[in-house]
């Protein structure tokens, strides 16, 4: 915040506050050590500082200027070995104010983009191009999305067209969409069987590590973070769909022939059959395969292994039955976290005909 405003703001709390007043500056344009002198000048008693300014980012106020600038305490205040100690830990967790920092303070974009891509590991080959990507982010990034850094981060690969040659001779088929149960695996003969006599497309979310025969239509995922850390495990014998728009160059250059381009979108929860980009407004497996579901004009769904309290594909969420579901089985123990529940009210709002139904062994 610029030295005048804050000024302004601290003159209108002490005309309606007359206790004491604390002040905890962030650091993110290099002015937290100004901002809190200027409130300190102005009757502010309670100075929020820390060492070597270590704190989320761009960190906080830097308690060993402040300390100079106040000129109340000798600097041997602070023991040398800690402040060497800290300083270890600043270069190794990268906090502190910086170009980057102050670049996406004034495009308004959160702090936390800027965190991932100078520490986090999935980011090394994007360090020499952070400016770039801010850029991108520019427009609508005041709220941190993860999907928003993928795309940003990859706004300049050669865009592909859809292909969903996987759905070949599958259309108007029932559609089974199998979720990440934990102990999925003890039913993998009864699923088998009941694919192969349904005669349903089946899809699995994630790359169910537990499936390892290639007895699905197809494997899907949407999620940036799934793909990245998933990626170099997908099998040859499988077939896969995923956005190439949230991959980098590094991957397309050597995705095989089984993994199908389908773009998406992020906005709003879109499930309109004459879409051909998929339009989620969070990139879970779930929107995606209800998305394909369309795309087979299918007028049943089927679900099965969402009911694990401590499946991967709710990250250990609160579960809780479905109320929105009216046609499920009578009988079902679904479960659903509010995430997923909410893409599936809102995929039977937009497709009241399409039955979803779900099955257990």
């Amino acid at each position: 915040m610029k030295p005048q405003n804050f000024k302004i703001i601290i003159k209108q709390i002490k005309k309606l506050w007359h206790g004491e007043i604390g002040i905890h500056a962030h650091n993110n344009k290099n002015l937290a050590l100004k901002n809190t002198i200027i409130a300190n000048s102005l009757g502010v008693s309670w100075l929020d500082c820390t060492i070597t300014g270590m704190g989320r980012g761009a960190g906080n106020t830097i308690t060993e200027e402040l300390l100079k600038k106040l000129n109340k305490f000798q600097l041997k205040t602070i023991d040398s070995f800690l402040i060497n100690k800290f300083k270890l830990m600043k270069k190794k967790y990268k906090w502190g104010a910086s170009q980057i920092y102050e670049m996406a303070a004034d495009y308004k974009i959160h702090p936390t983009y800027v965190q991932l891509l100078l520490t986090g590991k999935p980011f090394e080959e994007y360090r020499n191009n952070i400016k770039n990507v801010l850029k991108n982010l520019k427009k609508s990034s005041s709220k941190f999305e993860i999907n928003k850094l993928y795309i940003a981060l990859n706004s300049e690969v050669k865009k592909y067209k859809n292909n969903f040659g996987f759905l070949k001779n599958k259309s108007k088929k029932d559609v089974l969409i199998i979720g990440s149960k934990d102990n999925l695996s003890k039913d993998l003969l009864k699923l088998k069987k009941y694919i192969k006599e349904k005669d349903i497309f089946a899809i699995s979310l994630n790359d169910t590590k537990q499936i390892r025969e290639n007895f699905c239509d197809v494997h899907v995922a949407s999620h940036p973070l799934r793909i990245a850390t998933d990626f170099n495990y997908y099998r040859q014998n499988k077939n896969y769909a995923l956005p190439y728009n949230i991959l980098n160059s590094k991957k397309l250059k050597k995705i095989p022939k089984n993994i199908f381009n389908v773009n998406i979108k992020f906005g709003k929860n879109n499930f309109d059959k004459k879409n051909n980009i998929f339009e989620l407004s969070t990139p879970l497996a779930i929107g995606f395969a209800l998305q394909i579901a369309l795309k087979i004009r299918t007028n049943k769904i089927i679900l099965y292994g969402f009911s694990d309290e401590y499946s991967d594909l709710y990250q250990k969420s609160e579960l809780k039955s479905s109320k929105v579901l009216k046609d499920l089985n009578k009988t079902s123990r679904i479960k659903l976290d509010g995430e997923t529940d909410l893409i599936l009210r809102t995929f039977k709002k937009q497709n009241s005909k399409i039955k979803i139904t779900s099955i257990n062994f």
